[in-house]
């Protein structure tokens, strides 16, 4: 089996049910009628009932401009990024960050995780210069709709680096394509940053330096979460005091939305390569056996939690797209994820 599932198949232009849900509890929240405005842009109920469901692209901007049109406030994308971090599921993403060294691959982190969320909002980083660029590109064509998904997604990062870094790490500027609002907004007034409207691209714009500070953050309850699975996974598979359990338990702990290497875990051994490919040959194993092992182990045991997304999980293993991670799964068990959670 291979190790890296990554696909060249294009994603769906669909949403998360989970960001739906989210609008929607927004929407209930400023006192809109939810069952009349799923059914003005074609939502059933069932579509978000469970995590694991997807939208059309086009029905969530219509839901947000349906929204927008029943309440004209001008602060509607700010105020719905505000409730994103308190919902379980994307704090997913905060504990896959914590894995990262700086900031620099935290964003990449970020990059990925916004396509899974939504296909038809993504953004990428690039340097230029001296600077550290975060574009964002929304396939909406309603410039409003469009102001508002910039806005909610450009707090989310802003609160995604004050929560897994010491350091104060506002962008020196921030883009946005949509034409200045008439009056002054949350985000303009509480972001003490330079704003622009009007520009060709929506981005914010950070000193290069961003990307090398260190990442500092930590979750009590997540990391015990993480570390029953491990725990479960050393105990299950692994005699004591071997090298294949030393091996497996440093993938385990490393394994949140990344990918651990053979020359990695050497190095954390302080052995060569070839010297501990030999030591499993020698314990009847190898380095891939044991990572798609406990990749698989660790998989199945958050797929248990029925409140936690496919695709958030799929995110957590190093899948970019839910589709690959649905083969893997069907090819480690004989069964199609769906019907696994329904069995378990």
């Amino acid at each position: 089996m291979p190790k890296n599932y990554l696909s060249l198949i294009e994603p769906e232009d669909s949403a998360s049910a989970m960001i739906v849900r989210i609008l929607l509890g927004h929407m209930q929240k400023e006192g809109m009628d939810i069952e009349e405005a799923c059914k003005k842009v074609a939502i059933s109920k069932e579509q978000v009932t469970h995590v694991d469901q997807r939208i059309s692209m086009s029905s969530y901007y219509q839901l947000i401009g349906y929204a927008l049109s029943q309440t004209n406030d001008p602060d509607f994308g700010y105020n719905l990024s505000l409730l994103h971090p308190k919902n379980r599921s994307r704090h997913l993403l905060w504990f896959s960050m914590f894995n990262c060294t700086d900031m620099g691959e935290a964003f990449e982190k970020i990059n990925n995780y916004s396509s899974l969320l939504a296909s038809g909002i993504q953004s990428e980083t690039e340097q230029h210069e001296s600077l550290l660029l975060l574009k964002l590109t929304c396939s909406c064509s309603n410039k409003i709709v469009r102001r508002h998904v910039a806005e909610g997604f450009f707090l989310e990062v802003i609160q995604f680096i004050k929560k897994i870094s010491d350091e104060i790490a506002l962008p020196v500027k921030i883009l946005f394509s949509s034409k200045r609002p008439a009056h002054q907004t949350k985000f303009h007034k509480n972001i003490p940053v330079i704003i622009a409207y009007d520009q060709p691209v929506d981005m914010m714009v950070f000193p290069l330096t961003m990307k090398d500070i260190p990442i500092n953050f930590k979750d009590e309850e997540l990391t015990e979460m993480m570390n029953k699975y491990i725990t479960k996974t050393l105990v299950n598979n692994y005699t004591p005091h071997t090298t294949s359990m030393y091996v497996a338990e440093l993938i385990a702990n490393r394994m949140h939305g990344n990918l651990p290497t053979l020359p990695e875990i050497s190095n954390k051994l302080s052995m060569n390569t070839r010297a501990l490919q030999k030591s499993l040959q020698q314990e009847g194993t190898t380095f891939q056996k044991i990572f798609n092992s406990v990749r698989m182990e660790m998989v199945m045991g958050y797929l248990a939690r029925k409140d936690i997304p496919v695709i958030d999980i799929a995110y957590m293993f190093g899948f970019t797209e839910q589709t690959v991670f649905n083969h893997a799964f069907r090819y480690w068990t004989g069964n199609p994820v769906n019907s696994y959670r329904k069995q378990d």
